[in-house]
């Protein structure tokens, strides 16, 4: 599993501090925790691998699980953060987004389906290897917003200590 090395050096660190949000310290063990909590939830609402989901939200510690999740379960992920919010629509079209994951203020997160077909021909070589993906926006050259998608399982090799 492409999470089991980070997974891992969680447990190594489990009590130590990993994200400080909102003046509260969050430890490597409770982001572990948290992973394998939302790895049950998406396996309810049946998100699998390949699946492009739009993780809504900012920065947070239910955020950073739960884009760890979707990363473990072989989720296309597509990150918007509030900044981003008047772009939203046209961001999940370009993204061919199926799944929405939004997370308000208090951190909690709603499910929703969307209308998207997550067909695009960069997606097949990321389900066709079983890899997660990342599909990063910039305002591009033209003012035309650009993805761009990446392979997680690639960024996450760089990483491993192995």
């Amino acid at each position: 599993m492409i999470m089991d090395f980070l997974l891992d050096v969680f447990a190594e660190f489990e009590s130590e501090e990993a994200i400080i949000w909102r003046g509260q310290a969050y430890r490597y063990g409770w982001i572990a925790q948290r992973i394998r909590y939302w790895d049950q939830a998406l396996e309810k609402k049946e998100i699998g691998p390949g699946e492009v989901t739009v993780l809504e939200g900012d920065f947070s510690p239910n955020s950073v699980a739960l884009f760890l999740a979707l990363s473990g379960r072989g989720c296309i992920i597509v990150p918007l953060t509030r900044a981003v919010a008047h772009k939203r629509d046209r961001f999940v079209d370009i993204a061919h987004g199926q799944v929405a994951l939004e997370i308000d203020h208090q951190d909690e997160v709603n499910v929703s389906r969307l209308n998207g077909d997550g067909n695009h021909p960069f997606y097949t070589g990321l389900r066709d290897q079983g890899h997660p993906g990342l599909v990063l926006f910039s305002s591009g050259t033209t003012g035309e917003s650009k993805a761009s998608v990446h392979d997680i399982t690639g960024l996450l090799e760089k990483l491993n200590r192995d």
